[in-house]
């Protein structure tokens, strides 16, 4: 007895049907204003973000939380160096800090997806190449605005490429100095350190700025070491009051004191270091010195990317890992 034959239609209508479903699919998310290589980027790039976010949650929500109308601080996992994104509820952007040289497509990558087309506001804590290692391709590519810089130049190619990209942008370097004070969108700055025109070791001239969006408080300390600390604790022990600190000079020993801690009170402290790195960091004091305040640690060694949102009340965290 002969077999039937099988229909030559089956594979043409799963092809149909899978076209016009993706045809739907296309006209409910595209954005008419966009080709239609631009609309399959965007949506394509939201499909992976979602995918991604879905399996990173922690405490406080999932990694990828809204952040409109919040203020967003995301430290940035560039292993034993530093890069801190800041975005405002209001737009506006903060780069504290880029990295290596190697760092570069990392960073850049967090500010694509997180929208970041300007740079408000850069900030080169001190001239140190684990922190400005990519800057200057982060000036060349993106639209900075501002670019503040410590009292202390370097003297290293990687500081001369920073600043040759940023005459070439025509960009002035405003030098930071304690007592100072800006704003980025509805955030509030104030900087306490540098607070002498010199110290001995060029991380004592870090950049150290409280932001401060309604009743949060976030401090970034850069490399601050015991001298600048004990001089920013003398003289604005009263303003140090924060929620969230970086903790300087990425956990090492010398940079976290009893007394600042006292007048930092920090409920979350993040700590930027590299897995297994050869300093040691974070140091074994710092860690206890925090436990002993009760502070959160996040490390970027261990959780990845932070991400911390403020509405300007309530704090809540993620990360990575």
């Amino acid at each position: 007895m002969a077999g039937k034959k099988r229909s030559g239609y089956g594979i043409p209508v799963v092809i149909a049907l899978l076209c016009l479903i993706f045809l739907v699919f296309y006209l409910i998310n595209a954005d008419s204003s966009l080709s239609f290589s631009e609309n399959m980027k965007n949506i394509w790039g939201d499909i992976l973000t979602e995918r991604t976010d879905s399996s990173n949650s922690t405490a406080g929500g999932a990694f990828g939380d809204d952040a409109s109308g919040k203020m967003l601080y995301y430290q940035i996992d560039v292993g034993n160096a530093d890069s801190i994104l800041i975005v405002a509820p209001t737009g506006e952007t903060m780069l504290v800090d880029a990295g290596e040289d190697a760092d570069y497509a990392k960073i850049a990558q967090v500010l694509y997806d997180n929208r970041v087309e300007q740079i408000d506001c850069l900030v080169m804590t001190h001239p140190h190449a684990d922190h400005i290692g990519a800057m200057d391709e982060i000036i060349e590519d993106f639209n900075v605005q501002k670019f503040y810089v410590s009292n202390t130049p370097g003297d290293t190619t990687t500081y001369s490429n920073v600043i040759n990209a940023a005459e070439d942008r025509g960009l002035d370097l405003t030098i930071a100095a304690a007592g100072m004070q800006d704003t980025l969108g509805g955030i509030s700055i104030r900087f306490f350190n540098p607070i002498m025109d010199t110290y001995d070791d060029m991380n004592e001239s870090s950049i150290v700025m409280l932001l401060t969006y309604g009743q949060t408080k976030f401090l970034l300390t850069g490399d601050i070491e015991s001298a600048s600390l004990a001089d920013m604790v003398y003289a604005y022990s009263h303003a140090l009051d924060c929620d969230v600190l970086k903790t300087a000079h990425h956990g090492s020993a010398n940079a976290t004191s009893r007394e600042f801690l006292e007048a930092a009170t920090p409920s979350i402290a993040v700590i930027s270091c590299g897995a297994d790195n050869s300093y040691g960091h974070p140091h074994a004091e710092t860690l206890a010195l925090l436990d002993e305040f009760g502070a959160t640690v996040l490390r970027s060694d261990l959780n990845g990317d932070i991400r911390i949102l403020s509405d300007g009340t309530n704090i809540t965290y993620a990360t990575q890992k």
